[in-house]
């Protein structure tokens, strides 16, 4: 069964191109001007979609914890974020922000996005993730921190809901995450689990990771981005710019147009060239009329062009046989030419 999603009236399947989502987050540190720069160099540098962070820090975090200072710092209210939507959606990229509370969501709802983000600090609050599942829209939860049963209980918190929309993102909520911690076999063992597309929400260094992702049967990337790596601070450390997201894209487009879309034992181009790399079977020597073929009779050699002959596996069908017509050597022994 080809795994798929829907955005809008849009399908995407395991065999088309992989979805790559450009997570702005916060790294546009509450600076509207800055936000939609970000849009549009995501969109130019070939992103599907843009995601923000609607997370209403007075509903989300303590006062005196960094998040808190951060995301009162980059918010950004029902206003600017309606703004960066419609921007999103005029350069044709779709766009879609993470909710972390029920009074957020509220008026993120009424901007009627075609996607929802539960990321993996929220993998545990079933009373939003049932919530957003009501929508029956498209939602993406990333799995970063949860176990196996963490994460079958939230599959089963929205699947309960009747929608059958989901994608799981393997998520490791590291930054940024090291190489050899990035475990990214886990996409193969959700792939099999579950009958729902798999992706990954990258935070290592670079963009090695994603590309290892894909090969391993991502259909969703998503990856942070910002305009300047060296910024302080936020997300700017583990993300990419512009440039290197849209090398990072190309590269997901040449992995994955390297990996097919079916099975083919040979390709088209290999078809052509069989006939001329394999071997026939060619007299060795001079073979007189009533000459009984032996295997020092024999060669396996590639031939001219256009010249055609027995496969070696036809060997057998050969040996023993007995020249009707004289055969000359150096050329192809056909059982045309042979009685027993």
């Amino acid at each position: 069964m080809t795994k798929q999603f829907k955005i809008g009236s849009k399908i995407f399947n395991h065999n088309k191109s992989v979805y790559v989502i450009a997570e702005i987050g916060i790294n546009h540190e509450g600076d509207i001007k800055v936000c939609a720069d970000m849009i549009k160099q995501a969109a130019l540098a070939g992103a599907n979609a843009i995601k923000l962070q609607s997370l209403d820090p007075d509903e989300n975090y303590a006062k005196d914890t960094l998040s808190y200072s951060l995301f009162k710092k980059a918010w950004l209210g029902p206003e600017d974020t309606e703004k960066m939507f419609n921007y999103a959606k005029s350069l044709g990229v779709e766009p879609f922000t993470t909710v972390g509370d029920f009074k957020t969501l509220e008026w993120v709802k009424k901007l009627k996005p075609k996607i929802y983000k539960i990321s993996s600090g929220l993998i545990t609050h079933i009373p939003l993730i049932k919530k957003i599942a009501s929508f029956n829209k498209t939602v993406i939860i990333s799995t970063g921190t949860a176990n196996e049963a963490e994460i079958q209980e939230a599959v089963n918190s929205f699947t309960q809901t009747g929608n059958k929309s989901l994608v799981l993102m393997h998520c490791v909520s590291s930054y940024p995450t090291p190489y050899d911690q990035t475990n990214l076999s886990l996409i193969k063992i959700l792939n099999k689990k579950y009958s729902f597309p798999i992706g990954y929400s990258d935070h290592a260094l670079g963009y090695e990771a994603v590309l290892a992702a894909t090969v391993l049967g991502s259909m969703v990337i998503e990856k942070h981005f910002t305009l300047d790596v060296n910024r302080k601070s936020f997300d700017h450390k583990i993300s990419l710019d512009a440039k290197n997201f849209k090398e990072m894209i190309e590269n997901i487009k040449l992995f994955k147009s390297m990996l097919g879309s079916k099975i083919e034992w040979v390709s088209n181009l290999e078809s052509k060239n069989k006939k001329w790399m394999r071997r026939i079977i060619i007299s060795k020597n001079n073979l007189p009329i009533n000459h009984k073929i032996s295997e020092d009779d024999i060669l396996f050699m590639r031939p001219a062009k256009g010249i055609n002959g027995l496969s070696p596996k036809d060997f057998y069908k050969v040996i023993g046989k007995v020249v009707k017509t004289n055969i000359s050597k150096n050329t192809p022994i056909k059982l045309d030419r042979l009685y027993d």
